[in-house]
């Protein structure tokens, strides 16, 4: 219940953000989620049999339960990493009984370390610590070790839900140039102010030389689909 309660909460903000006081971000996000009603970008692709997907920002796990019903016939292997402990708990729980759910309690990042963290409300971040949210730590770990460690050559869609945690991660997965394993990338860029507007124009730049957009809601969702000449 009081996540629900919270949710609405958070609803309530985006509408008030949106329809009274005209923010431009929260009308373009209102655009989106009326659009997506119709579209489901989030989920909809195109997939060979045996698809490999990153949820990477696992929350609750309902993208991931989606994602695992539309394609089941395909023989999905989705991993879901998450930095929270009550949602990798939450997770471990409601996935427990599907061999193609794989949970890690950590996230992916250009290098192993420790973070620390506010949680508030369905937003977790390192960049903001909102006036009553709780401190956690959580672990990070190299996504390039990562792929190597479990033999993963190929990743079919890897989404990005992580505040603030993309522009790392995105960065190590482009210098790396694993970005070109990647045939879909699911991305919510996070707005914290004019470095993260700089970082995220250099980042599409650099994406845009392997990938091309297949749509864009700014500072919402964006995927990027690999180039088929690569």
């Amino acid at each position: 219940m009081t996540n629900f309660i919270a949710k609405v909460i958070d609803k309530l903000k985006q509408w008030y953000q949106a329809y009274i006081l005209k923010n431009p971000d929260a009308l373009l996000a209102q655009d989106f989620l009326k659009k997506d009603k119709k579209m489901d970008f989030r989920h909809r692709y195109t997939f060979a049999p045996d698809p490999v997907i990153f949820d990477c920002g696992g929350h609750h796990g309902d993208w991931t339960l989606k994602m695992f019903n539309m394609y089941r016939d395909l023989n999905p292997r989705i991993y879901v990493f998450e930095i929270v402990d009550s949602f990798v708990s939450h997770l471990q729980k409601r996935f427990h009984n599907n061999k193609a759910v794989r949970i890690f309690d950590f996230g992916l990042g250009d290098e192993d370390k420790t973070i620390e963290f506010s949680i508030c409300s369905i937003a977790t971040s390192i960049f903001t610590k909102p006036a009553g949210s709780e401190m956690e730590s959580g672990k990070i770990r190299n996504v390039v070790r990562f792929l190597e460690k479990n033999s993963i050559k190929k990743i079919d869609l890897l989404k990005m839900n992580i505040e603030g945690g993309e522009y790392e991660l995105l960065d190590k997965l482009i210098t790396s140039g694993v970005v070109k394993s990647c045939i879909n990338i699911q991305i919510q860029f996070h707005n914290y102010g004019e470095w993260s507007v700089l970082k995220r124009n250099e980042l599409k730049e650099e994406l845009r030389k392997t990938h091309f957009c297949t749509y864009d809601f700014e500072w919402t969702f964006e995927n990027w689909q690999l180039k088929e000449t690569l």
